[in-house]
């Protein structure tokens, strides 16, 4: 799974890709926009597009860029799609980043409610003797000097 920045860029990297297409551009010319960009997307445009330089086919160059960056292999399969048949592919490219933005929230969510039974042990251990020894421990020095006193 991607760590919160490098999924950050590959969501934000989808939609600007969609927002391309949706601008007028076709896909290839999107990937070119994109491949100077930092994260995923960037790795993904900047390989396809050196292989494309290459002279490789359009679908072939997908699939490498696939095999790079495996995370966005729908995306290559949908670019594939709009290339060869001419599907419209702004609407899935959307739905997939807000897919993946959605399983990494929620995955977010599943380790920020095991925090809680993490944390129980390091509290138990270290900061509940020092709580009694710092409040609990004056309090019973005093009452038992107050005792001796009074004997």
């Amino acid at each position: 799974m991607l760590a919160g920045s490098a999924m950050y860029e590959l969501v934000a990297g989808l939609t600007l890709v969609a927002a391309g297409i949706r601008a007028g551009l076709t896909p290839h010319l999107a990937l070119d926009a994109l491949r100077r960009t930092p994260g995923p997307i960037g790795v993904f445009a900047a390989t396809y597009w050196s292989e494309y330089l290459r002279g490789v086919h359009v679908e072939t160059a997908l699939s490498i860029a696939a095999e790079v960056h495996p995370d966005l292999r729908p995306l290559a399969t949908m670019l594939m799609l709009s290339a060869t048949e001419g599907y419209p592919v702004a609407d899935q490219i959307e739905r997939y980043a807000r897919e993946r933005s959605l399983r990494w929230h929620r995955a977010q969510l599943r380790a920020a409610r095991r925090l809680p039974v993490l944390m129980l042990f390091p509290l138990v251990l270290f900061v509940l003797p020092s709580f009694i020894l710092l409040t609990i421990t004056p309090v019973m020095f005093g009452a038992l000097q107050s005792i001796r006193g009074a004997l």
